[in-house]
C-alpha cells in the first residue's frame, strides 16, 4: 500500500510538472488552472520549506509593498487586485521547487522525454503549417501577419514557446540522459530555424543571444554549438535572400513605426532632435514606449503608478502621451520603473540576481543541463530587448517557471 502511495504521488508530480506546457497551450485560463494547482501543492506541503521563516518575512514585505503602491496608485482598486493576485507567481515558484525536490529521478527522465516529444510534435506542427498554410489542428490565423502559430491559434507566440520552452526540454533531457553531441547540433538547428519560420523576430533574436551566451559560458559544447551558430547565421542570410519568410526580418520592417513623424506632432519631433536623440530611434517603435514609461516613472519615483496602470497613465501623463501609449512598454525594466516605481524595481531586481549568485558559486560543477536552464532565464530577463508585461499571465507565468527550474538545480547540482 505505501508503495502504491508513493507510486501515485510520482504520478502527480509528472503531471504537475508536464502540465504547464499542455495547459500554456490551451491558453491563460488552463494556465492560470496549472498556476494554481502548483501554488495548492505548496499550501499542503508548506512543512517542507527549509527556510520557512524567512519565506514568511519576504511574503510579508512583498505584500506590504504591493499595498503602499496600491494607496499611491492612479487606480487603487485594479492596483492592489493585480499586485495580490501577482502573488500566486510566488506560491507557484516554492511549489515547484517543492515538487522538484520529492520527484524521482526515474520520473524526471519520463518528464524529460514528454518535453521533447511535445517540442518535436511542435516543431512538426509548425512546418506543416508553413508548407501547406494550416497547421495538423486547422489553424492558419497567422496568415495575414505572414506569421506561423501553429497550435496557439491567433496567438503569434510559437516562436517565444519554442525558444523557452524548447531549450528548456533540451536542457532537461541532457540531464536525465546520455546523449551525443550531434544532438545538441541538430536539435538547436531545427529548433532554432522553426523559431525563424514563426516570423517572431524577438524570439529569433533572443534564441541567436541564447547561442551566444551557452558558446560562452559552457566549454564541454563549446564548438557545437558554435557551429549551430554558423550554420544558423548562414540559413539566416540564405532564407533572407530568398524571401522565405516575406522580408519579416529586413532591418525596415524591425524598426518601422508603422506612424510618420509628422504623427508625432512638432513639439516632440523637436523635443528629441534637441535631444539628439537619432531618425532611427525617433521611428523606432520601441524607444517610444521606453520614453513613455521614462515619464511616467519621472512622475512616481519610488512607488511607481500602480500595478498594470501604464495603459491608462499613459494616457493621462502630459508627457508620456506625447510618444507611443500601449498595454505596456515593451520591456520589463521601464514597466517596473514605471508601474511600481524605484522600490519595486529594487525589490524584482534582487529577485532576479538570485539565480545569477547561485550561478557563480556553483558554475565549476554545473553540466550543461544547468547551464542551459541559466541561459534561459537570463536571456528572458535580458534588458536590451522587447519584453511581454511582466504583470501577464503569458510572460509571468513562464518567467517563474524558468525561475523555480534555475533555483533548483543550481541549488542542488548532482553531477551524472
Amino acid at each position: 500500500m505505501i508503495g502504491e502511495f508513493k507510486k501515485d504521488k510520482q504520478i502527480l508530480y509528472v503531471f504537475l510538472i508536464f502540465s504547464f506546457p499542455i495547459f500554456y497551450i490551451l491558453g491563460s485560463l488552463f494556465l492560470n488552472v496549472s498556476l494554481v494547482l502548483v501554488s495548492l501543492y505548496f499550501f499542503f506541503n508548506n512543512f517542507k520549506v527549509v527556510e520557512k521563516n524567512k519565506l514568511i518575512i519576504f511574503f510579508f514585505i512583498l505584500f506590504s509593498f504591493f499595498i503602499i503602491n496600491s494607496i499611491l496608485s492612479y487606480d487603487k482598486i485594479l492596483s492592489f487586485y493585480k499586485s495580490s493576485a501577482y502573488l500566486r507567481y510566488f506560491f507557484f515558484s516554492v511549489g515547484l521547487i517543492l515538487i522538484l525536490s520529492s520527484i524521482s529521478d526515474k520520473s524526471l527522465r519520463l518528464v524529460s522525454k514528454l518535453f521533447i516529444f511535445l517540442t518535436i510534435f511542435l516543431v512538426l506542427d509548425i512546418f506543416v503549417e508553413y508548407i501547406y498554410g494550416k497547421d495538423l489542428f486547422g489553424n492558419n490565423d497567422g496568415a495575414i501577419y505572414n506569421r506561423l502559430s501553429g497550435p496557439f491559434g491567433d496567438e503569434w507566440i510559437a516562436g517565444f514557446f519554442l525558444l523557452y520552452f524548447g531549450f528548456l526540454s533540451m536542457g532537461f533531457f541532457s540531464k536525465y540522459h546520455n546523449i551525443p553531441k550531434i544532438f545538441y547540433f541538430l536539435f538547436t538547428i531545427i529548433l532554432i530555424y522553426t523559431i525563424y519560420l514563426t516570423g517572431e523576430r524577438n524570439a529569433f533574436f533572443s534564441s541567436l543571444i541564447f547561442l551566444i551566451l551557452i558558446t560562452i559560458l559552457d566549454k564541454k559544447h563549446r564548438i557545437t554549438f558554435f557551429s549551430s551558430f554558423c550554420i544558423i547565421v548562414f540559413l539566416f542570410i540564405l532564407s533572407n535572400k530568398f524571401n522565405v519568410v516575406q522580408n519579416k526580418y529586413s532591418f525596415k520592417s524591425i524598426n518601422t513605426l508603422n506612424v510618420s513623424k509628422s504623427e508625432f506632432g512638432d513639439d516632440v519631433t523637436k523635443k528629441i532632435e534637441n535631444k539628439k536623440i537619432t531618425k532611427i530611434a525617433l521611428e523606432n517603435q520601441w524607444i517610444q514606449h521606453y520614453l513613455s514609461a521614462y515619464y511616467i516613472f519621472r512622475e512616481n519615483l519610488f512607488f511607481g503608478s500602480g500595478f498594470r496602470t501604464f495603459k491608462s497613465v499613459c494616457l493621462m501623463n502630459k508627457e508620456s502621451k506625447k510618444y507611443l501609449c500601449s498595454s505596456h512598454p515593451h520591456n520589463i525594466y521601464f514597466e517596473l520603473l514605471s508601474d511600481v516605481g524605484l522600490v519595486g524595481f529594487l525589490i524584482f531586481l534582487f529577485i532576479f540576481t538570485i539565480p545569477i549568485l547561485f550561478f557563480l558559486k556553483k558554475f565549476n560543477s554545473l553540466d550543461v543541463g544547468s547551464k542551459i536552464f541559466f541561459v534561459l532565464f537570463i536571456v528572458y530577463i535580458f534588458p536590451i530587448k522587447p519584453h511581454g508585461s511582466l504583470f501577464t499571465t503569458s510572460f509571468a507565468s513562464m518567467l517563474w517557471f524558468l525561475y523555480s527550474i534555475n533555483i533548483y538545480y543550481l541549488h542542488n547540482e548532482k553531477k551524472k
